[in-house]
């Protein structure tokens, strides 16, 4: 027997007649449910922008004003077997409304996901029996995590976010060709030696669903990630981070870490075509994790400071992997720097991140890739962003962050724990660390001095060919004058004439520096938006990249005797936001062997500047690596193979895949 439920939202809708008095309305929400179904919300979403509100919440209904117009609406209701979402479009509100919602109109989004042998992966599966909750169903994989969206096509809006968690049953109506929902999922058994499996799926408008993942889709990622300095001896772990991806803007992102410290990853998401209208992809990037002792220090309240000492665990992150044409592809796309106003927002739409294809130009396939991650020096995103002061919204405060880029696209947060910085404003020496630095521009701060500011940021925490490798950012800015924002490098690469990435070349003429910089300008903006309650303005921020003037030089490692470099511009790898605008220098004059630094200055329009130096940077003859069989450490070589998998007995000329005695294998590159 089916129940009637009525909910009455006591909603006043607010209506200028011609006379030009109000009429009042209200929205009726009539839920037509089996005993035990749980209303969780009642999404309402105007129209007219990609803002909504939770009518109804666990906690009973609300009392809301809402403004005329068209709208779309999403139930979402528990039961014991699963979540159901009824999904209305189009729905006119001008008087009185009543909405039914019959949920038997869900039904179950019937995915089957299966492992590249062919057998379907499953959890358990939990119910009531005789009023307990118990497992139902035995499953065969430990864990199932995962993300999905009810996501409207024409401006981004995500209706809902659903965590898909170890028993994923959804259950959802036939909705309008204006939505599609789709989803990720990751199955895993959490130990040490357990694979990762990734699908995607999804479900149109018009009723048709992708329900089982092809396993000729299977591609195996297998990576690593040299620890650094401060976390060579600590503990390690790995983990993913998936994100869905629509029309190469992010709609949702899920990160799981996991036990080990060895990433293999099989992927069954594959890029769809660049022509096709709709694009649903996933990408997913490895996380690696180690434990850094860092020590803390705090004032004693007598003119001192007390510090100790504690574990943390710092995570780093690989670049964003695509699966397509049946490959790998190592997409940089900068997603993860860490500003309040991410400068990877889309200019025309602050709500997408546009994330993929990212910065072409950087991005690479596996077999392009040879040398290994974590094994150089990165350089420093300092990117200032702004935040609106709350005790005056005139003023806007800035915000800073530094972002440690490798040269592969691995974003390396655990060396910000290790940072030195020093700061001077005014010619005066400000006492801080870096956590300082974002609470000395922290709104809540009353007597910051505002003027010629200096940044200085010394990081030691990578060691190259034995050698302590160390990023030295100086950053100038005049926080008096209406342009107070500091061009940045956003991105670093050697390529050799094959234009496989590498920073180790035979001669000088074998390669030469791609980089990318920038003079992004957080800009704000008011915008006016309509919700069901009311019209809100609001302030948002842009970033405008604008190109400095670039100065690069070139020094043997160590040394100050400084070579200017000849810069040229490639116009066309332009990207306006996250890189900015991209240049090679030329280094073919190079005629002494041995590593090499390299020094960026980027000034802009109003003297403000940054100037970073990366030792070592490359290197030019003989490696280290490719002479003899390779040794790290306590581990040997016991396996080496050509690229295409064939066994060999001795180093050969090319990319030679070596495998240790501690199981970990490593790419290397034999003159």
């Amino acid at each position: 027997m089916k129940k009637f439920t009525k909910f009455t939202i006591g909603a006043t809708l607010l209506l200028a007649s011609i006379s030009g008095e109000a009429q009042q309305a209200t929205i009726t929400i009539n839920t037509i449910a089996d005993p035990g179904f749980e209303m969780s919300s009642i999404v309402l979403a105007p129209r007219t922008t990609n803002m909504h509100i939770d009518m109804v919440n666990p906690w009973g209904s609300q009392v809301f004003t809402v403004l005329p117009g068209t709208y779309d609406l999403l139930g979402e209701y528990n039961y014991a077997n699963g979540r159901y979402y009824i999904l209305k479009d189009n729905i006119t509100i001008t008087n009185d409304t009543t909405i039914t919602i019959d949920v038997s109109e869900a039904k179950l989004f019937d995915t089957k996901f299966y492992s590249p042998e062919g057998v379907e992966l499953k959890t358990d599966k939990y119910g009531f029996v005789e009023g307990n909750y118990v497992r139902i169903e035995e499953g065969n994989i430990g864990s199932c995590t995962g993300h999905g969206v009810f996501y409207r096509k024409a401006d981004g809006l995500r209706l809902s976010d659903l965590s898909i968690d170890a028993t994923p049953q959804i259950y959802m109506n036939d909705f309008g060709k204006d939505f599609i929902y789709v989803d990720s999922r990751m199955y895993y058994n959490n130990d040490a030696n357990g694979d990762v499996y990734i699908s995607k799926f999804y479900k149109d408008g018009d009723g048709t669903s992708c329900l089982q993942n092809n396993i000729g889709d299977y591609v195996c990622y297998e990576g690593e990630i040299l620890p650094s300095i401060a976390g060579k001896d600590g503990e390690k772990s790995k983990g993913v981070s998936l994100d869905l991806i629509y029309n190469g803007n992010l709609i949702a992102n899920s990160v799981v870490n996991l036990q080990g410290n060895h990433a293999k990853i099989w992927s069954c998401s594959p890029i769809e075509p660049e022509n096709k209208d709709s694009r649903f992809d996933v990408l997913f990037k490895p996380v690696f994790g180690e434990q850094q002792e860092v020590t803390y220090s705090y004032p004693d309240g007598e003119g001192g400071t007390i510090e100790y000492k504690d574990n943390v665990l710092c995570q780093s992150y690989g670049p964003s992997v695509a699966i397509k044409d049946g490959k790998e592809h190592f997409i940089c796309n900068n997603y993860f720097i860490n500003t309040p106003n991410d400068f990877l927002r889309n200019p025309n739409n602050s709500y997408l991140q546009s994330i993929y294809p990212g910065a072409s130009v950087f991005s690479y396939t596996q077999d392009e890739m040879l040398g290994q991650f974590g094994d150089n020096v990165p350089i420093n995103i300092v990117v200032e962003s702004a935040t609106v002061n709350f005790m005056n919204p005139s003023e806007l405060l800035p915000v800073f962050n530094c972002n440690f880029v490798g040269r592969y696209g691995e974003n390396r947060r655990g060396d910000i724990q290790s940072l030195q910085m020093t700061m001077k404003v005014n010619g005066q020496p400000i006492d801080c660390d870096y956590s300082g630095l974002s609470n000395y521009y922290a709104p809540w701060t009353f007597d910051r001095v505002i003027g010629e500011t200096e940044l200085t940021f010394d990081s030691q925490n990578v060691l190259v060919d034995n050698i302590k490798g160390h990023n030295r950012t100086n950053v100038y800015f005049d926080e008096s004058k209406d342009d107070h924002y500091a061009p940045t490098l956003t991105m670093l690469q050697m390529r050799d004439n094959n234009g496989n990435l590498t920073d180790r070349f035979t001669t000088a003429q074998d390669g030469k520096v791609m980089f990318s910089c920038g003079d992004f300008n957080c800009n704000k903006a008011s915008m006016l938006v309509k919700t069901p309650v009311s019209e809100i303005e609001y302030s948002t921020f842009y970033f405008k990249c604008e190109s400095p003037v670039v100065e690069v030089s070139v020094a043997p490692n160590g040394q100050e005797d400084w070579l200017a470099l000849t810069t040229t511009e490639d116009t066309e790898a332009f990207t306006p936001y996250g890189f900015g605008h991209v240049f090679d220098a030329n280094i073919s004059s190079l005629d002494t062997d041995g590593w090499y630094d390299l020094k960026f200055k980027l000034t802009d329009a109003a003297g403000n500047y940054q100037e970073q130096i990366i030792s070592p940077a490359f290197r030019i003859g003989d490696a280290q690596t490719g002479i003899g069989n390779v040794k790290v450490g306590n581990t040997t070589e016991v396996a080496r193979y050509t690229v295409d998998g064939r066994a060999i007995s001795t180093p050969q000329a090319g990319v030679n895949i070596v495998k240790m005695s501690d199981g970990s294998v490593k790419k290397v590159w034999v003159k």
